[in-house]
C-alpha cells in the first residue's frame, strides 16, 4: 500500500508542477510541449484516481465482509444454526 501512496504523492507533485507551468505560460514555450504536458497531467490524474478508487473499493469490501460476519454471528448463522 505504501507503494501506491508514494505513487499518489509523486503524481500530486508532478500534477502541481505541470499545472504551475501551464498557468504561468512561460515555462513551456512550444505549443507541442504544452500539449505533451497536458497529456502527462491527464495520465497522472487518471492513475491517481484509479489507485484511490481501488483502495476505496478494497476498504469498502473489507468493511462489508466484516459487517456480514458480525451480522451472521449475531443471527447465529456462524455457530451452526
Amino acid at each position: 500500500m505504501s507503494e501506491k501512496i508514494n505513487h499518489a504523492k509523486a503524481a500530486y507533485v508532478a500534477y502541481s508542477v505541470i499545472l504551475k507551468h501551464l498557468m504561468d505560460g512561460t515555462a513551456i514555450p512550444a505549443e507541442e510541449k504544452r500539449w505533451k504536458m497536458i497529456e502527462t497531467l491527464r495520465v497522472f490524474e487518471y492513475h491517481t484516481r484509479l489507485a484511490a478508487l481501488q483502495e476505496a473499493a478494497k476498504a469498502a469490501n473489507g468493511t462489508y465482509c466484516h459487517q456480514l460476519a458480525v451480522l451472521g454471528q449475531a443471527e447465529g448463522m456462524n455457530d451452526g444454526g
